[in-house]
């Protein structure tokens, strides 16, 4: 995981031809508020709801490896009840 210190107004850039910006907007109490600039093919949502979104999918679609592994690795929860006989 990349880490990079940003301050209100400042961006980065994710990907070769900008396809993605992140804009630190605000900050109050800890709490950061950040604009994110995306393709509208990309879906951009909070972890918390991806997952919700994956495990909703688990029951009903095949799930590559490699989205498993990511899960694995960004994920607070544990996904390790996901094995190959669940996909």
């Amino acid at each position: 995981m990349l880490v990079l210190r940003r301050t209100c107004g400042q961006s980065i850039v994710i990907g070769d031809q900008a396809e993605i910006i992140v804009r630190v907007l605000r900050e109050d109490n800890g709490v950061i508020s950040i604009g994110i600039d995306a393709p509208k093919t990309m879906s951009v949502d909070r972890l918390e709801k991806f997952e919700k979104r994956i495990l909703s999918k688990i029951s009903t679609e095949k799930l590559s490896n490699e989205i498993i592994e990511r899960l694995k690795c960004c994920s607070n929860h544990s996904f390790s009840f996901i094995n190959n006989d669940r996909l």
